[in-house]
């Protein structure tokens, strides 16, 4: 989520968010099938706590990755 808030226009490649959780130390990274399952948990979440907006949280980008299409505001 901070990735996604924190990216340029709240757009982050497939690839990027892949690299998020890779391992340095032996080159695994997420595969592309359970980014979208993330994805679509997080989607859910994001539902749960929505008011009243159809619009998803998360967008997909065609041929490009996820955008954050709310404002999210973090509290230190």
């Amino acid at each position: 989520m901070v990735a996604l808030a924190q990216a340029n226009e709240h757009t982050l490649s497939s690839g990027a968010l892949c690299n998020l959780y890779g391992d340095d130390f032996t080159d695994n990274l997420m595969s592309k099938h359970a980014l979208e399952e993330l994805i679509a948990r997080l989607r859910k979440k994001f539902k749960q706590v929505q008011l009243a907006s159809d619009q998803s949280a998360i967008q997909s980008v065609w041929g490009v990755g996820y955008q954050l299409s709310v404002t999210i505001n973090f509290i230190y």
